[in-house]
């Protein structure tokens, strides 16, 4: 994981494009059956051009992911312990609704593109988000 570098929106409209140009393929990687990828892949979290931390304590994770159903901008959200929203979210223990309204009015002005809520990973609490959306048959079976 690596360290938390706050930016703001702004700064993020500029290195956007950088976190959407490469295709990540995960068309082959093993996964579980929640479709969790499994052993050692590389993940673009671990590439800094991926990474858009934000002052409130936001973190989200952007890239493009191809996979055997097709390709997607794929986005995934955490907060990072002691910030405003990572106190603000603690309180309300689970409050799924806004917190995926803060990522997708950011990924819409950081990235000017709409992305759709997808699942949440329950034991890491990290919810996903999807554009085009993942088909309802992939949703379901995670």
């Amino acid at each position: 994981m690596l360290d938390y570098h706050p930016m703001t929106a702004t700064e993020h409209r500029k290195r956007w494009a950088a976190a959407t140009v490469k295709v990540w393929d995960f068309t082959n990687a093993l996964t579980n059956d929640r479709n969790e990828l499994l052993g050692h892949v590389d993940r673009p979290g671990s590439h800094p051009e991926h990474v858009f931390d934000f002052f409130d304590g936001l973190r989200i994770i952007v890239s493009t992911d191809q996979y055997r159903h097709g390709t997607h901008l794929h986005v995934s959200a955490s907060l990072h312990p002691g910030t405003k929203l990572a106190e603000r979210f603690a309180k309300r223990k689970v409050d799924v609704d806004g917190l995926n309204r803060i990522v997708q009015e950011r990924v819409q002005f950081v990235g000017g593109t709409d992305v759709t809520f997808a699942y949440v990973i329950p034991e890491k609490g990290v919810p996903h988000f999807y554009c085009p959306p993942l088909p309802e048959e992939i949703v379901r079976g995670l």
